[in-house]
């Protein structure tokens, strides 16, 4: 499940707004070196960024019950268009526990630049001095 602070009826993200990304587990059993892995893919099923909880350096070692893993991220330069979003959860050594994977969220740039990545622009124009 996903879901953008502040977002109320608005059915997309800026460039830049954050992006918290909630993953609920339950354990029937402790396991050991869990990792949870987010990738997001462009709107031609093109990975974008990929990480997980041991890239960041987050071991997390599961007890049994229930919990809820959060990730946190910003949009950032990504352009107007939908993404989708795939969320595993495996061990080190890559056995995988579980994979889903949804279209997650759609980006609105609201300036007229083109392109796929949605970058930050200042231009200075000065006139060339006559002296």
């Amino acid at each position: 499940m996903w879901k953008h602070p502040g977002l109320g009826s608005r059915p997309y993200l800026l460039p830049w707004e954050p992006l918290t990304v909630h993953v609920a587990f339950e354990a029937t059993e402790p396991v050991p070196g869990v990792v949870f892995a987010l990738e997001i893919f462009d709107q031609e099923g093109k990975l974008i960024f990929g990480s997980d909880t041991e890239i960041l350096d987050r071991p997390f070692d599961a007890p049994i019950g229930r919990g809820t893993r959060r990730f946190e991220l910003r949009t950032g330069a990504v352009a107007d268009g939908a993404y989708s979003m795939k969320v595993e959860v495996k061990d080190r050594l890559g056995i995988l526990y579980d994979s889903r994977e949804q279209q997650a969220f759609e980006v609105m740039n609201p300036d007229r630049s083109r392109g796929s990545v949605a970058l930050e622009l200042h231009a200075d124009i000065r006139a060339a001095s006559l002296s």
